[in-house]
């Protein structure tokens, strides 16, 4: 799925740079008052302009891959999913692990919109590095979470508790492998999950 989207993304490159071709084109039919054929390419581009394409390109292709997917997720189920990410192209952080690490974090925000009677509920997701360190915030509205509590309850509410609930102890192990830090907190009515990932746990992993 992964390398699906990021053929997606590939494609929408692409489309963006022929997007200048043809509004150039376009514009010299204007300027040439061939209304008629304008009017012709015109609708030849909405009907090319119809494939899907992807609505996160951030510079580095496995964290928008990854965000593609779960936005597409969210919006089947109902949700919105708004994103701010500034990152390197490459990150020093294996694949897979980044891909359980996001899609954990996000999948359980994305749970918590659908049990929600608002239509409007969104999870905010932001992405950046911060000195050695790379940031991940997801947040997400909750229920019955007036003012503010630290450290909620993580326990499932799904049905089947045997195979529920390893999604946080996934996340747990995963910071641990990278000298990171997590905080889980709930402020006005809003879950937030902070991590914190050491870019350098290479190096620290030498030196021990």
């Amino acid at each position: 799925m992964l390398q699906l989207s990021s053929q997606n993304m590939e494609e929408m490159r692409r489309l963006r740079h022929d997007i200048k071709n043809h509004c150039a084109y376009m514009e010299l039919l204007l300027r040439e008052g061939r209304y008629e054929e304008l009017n012709e390419y015109f609708g030849q581009m909405q009907d090319y302009m119809q494939q899907p394409l992807s609505q996160i390109d951030c510079g580095n292709e496995t964290i928008s891959a990854i965000l593609n997917l779960e936005y597409a997720k969210a919006a089947s189920r109902g949700a919105s999913m708004e994103c701010s990410v500034t990152v390197p192209p490459e990150l020093p952080f294996d694949k897979l692990r980044m891909c359980s690490l996001l899609t954990n974090l996000i999948d359980n925000a994305i749970e918590a919109c659908e049990k929600l009677e608002n239509t409007d509920a969104k999870v905010e997701i932001a992405i950046c590095q911060r000195r050695s360190w790379l940031y991940i915030s997801v947040e997400n509205p909750v229920q019955d979470a007036a003012g503010t509590t630290d450290s909620p309850s993580l326990h499932t509410t799904k049905q089947d508790k045997a195979l529920h609930g390893y999604g946080s102890k996934i996340v747990d192990d995963i910071v641990r492998k990278y000298n990171g830090q997590i905080n889980r907190t709930v402020e006005h009515g809003e879950f937030i999950a902070d991590v914190m990932l050491d870019m350098c746990w290479q190096d620290t992993q030498l030196t021990d």
